[in-house]
């Protein structure tokens, strides 16, 4: 007996066609318009923590450079912090401001708010945590004493 060709080649002439129907694949397409329409939303609601972060990097970056100069000129060396407006001058003299409704502040390890943190010829610093908060995000650059360590953390 003779085999015939769909039967030579593995199928079937009964067995339905592989793939997937027109109703499977407007499904999956609704399933993503819908999961693809709410990707605004959380991305929005992680930006101002992601902003906050990168202004606390900013921040923490000029101290790091304040100190090192400090270092190197053999001079103190401060960072001024403005409240009105928001901000701070950086390293380099210019004034880096803050978004609107942005509170920064800054606190010593001695205890005492002032208007900066300052390093030594030797490196040292008077110490202190400087507080940015906007809303339900902040973050907090703090800045050993003695050492001048800095570092940024979440409050």
């Amino acid at each position: 007996m003779r085999a015939s060709a769909s039967t030579q080649s593995g199928t079937d002439a009964n067995d339905s066609a592989a793939g997937f129907t027109l109703l499977e694949l407007l499904v999956v397409l609704a399933m993503l318009a819908a999961i693809m329409s709410a990707m605004p939303l959380v991305i929005s609601a992680a930006l101002p923590g992601v902003r906050m972060g990168a202004f606390a990097q900013e921040l923490a970056s000029d101290l790091r450079i304040l100190r090192t100069s400090a270092i190197r000129s053999m001079r103190q060396t401060r960072l001024s912090i403005s409240q009105t407006p928001p901000g701070w001058t950086g390293a380099d003299g210019r004034f880096r401001a803050l978004p609107a409704g942005t509170r920064i502040r800054v606190q010593t390890d001695l205890g005492q708010e002032e208007e900066g943190l300052f390093f030594t010829p030797d490196g040292m610093s008077n110490g202190g945590r400087i507080w940015l908060d906007q809303e339900k995000v902040g973050r907090i650059v703090s800045v050993a004493w003695p050492t001048g360590r800095v570092h940024v953390e979440r409050p």
